[in-house]
């Protein structure tokens, strides 16, 4: 059985009966889901983006199936992010690092966001099985902006056949680690979903690696504020 444990504002849901693997849920501000659509419907791009599709027309991504749009990756660069969603987001993000490390030493861990992109689902998309990061000290968020009346899900696939699906609200936030995998598959109605992925940058102990020094990562710019 799934069991939630509140933390603060936020609720840790464990996964596996050893409760080893867990994930946090939290509530967020409508106001705020709203100027992340904005946002979003601001920098979707078209659907011939080399982003989205390849020269044959394939989707670059396959495990995100039949969407109205999507976002490049890095809205945290635009200068709406950094002025507009960043102050209030951060706080939120800060808090539930705070809660998915409440066992350690919270105040030595700092996080940076390197990735941040919107997707506009519709009826019959779906998100194949997939992960974010391998690395061990990795957190991906999945922030739901608008669902059906009812909800929506996302399932954690803890071992080769089984799955524990969390059900999700509108103006709710996923935060977890970002090794699991998850996937969703059928939606009655259209959901509005953001993503992003958040990496260690504690200045004692992140070495910045290739990957990230790819991706242009101002460092300074992507940590998440602490409040």
């Amino acid at each position: 059985m799934t069991r939630i444990y509140s933390v603060g504002s936020f609720s840790r849901i464990y996964l596996d009966e050893h409760q080893y693997l867990f994930v946090i849920k939290c509530d967020m501000p409508n106001s705020l889901s709203e100027d992340m659509i904005e946002l979003g419907e601001k920098y979707m791009l078209s659907p011939d983006d080399p982003q989205v599709v390849t020269p044959n027309g394939e989707p670059q991504h396959d495990n995100l199936q039949r969407l109205e749009g999507r976002t490049g990756w890095h809205l945290q660069k635009t200068q709406e992010y950094v002025d507009i969603i960043k102050p209030r987001l951060d706080p939120i993000l800060s808090g539930g690092v705070v809660s998915i490390n409440a066992s350690e030493h919270p105040h030595k861990y700092v996080y940076a966001m390197v990735d941040l992109w919107v997707g506009f689902y519709k009826e019959d998309s779906h998100v194949s099985k997939h992960n974010h990061d391998d690395a061990w000290d990795s957190l991906a968020f999945a922030w739901y902006l608008d669902t059906p009346e009812d909800g929506t899900y996302l399932e954690f696939v803890t071992g080769r056949n089984y799955g524990k699906r969390i059900h999700v609200q509108k103006n709710q936030l996923l935060l977890f680690n970002g090794r699991l995998n998850h996937q969703f598959y059928g939606n009655a109605a259209k959901r509005i979903v953001c993503s992003g992925n958040l990496i260690f940058a504690n200045e004692r102990f992140y070495k910045p690696n290739v990957e990230v020094e790819n991706k242009n990562v101002n460092m300074e710019q992507a940590k998440i504020s602490y409040y």
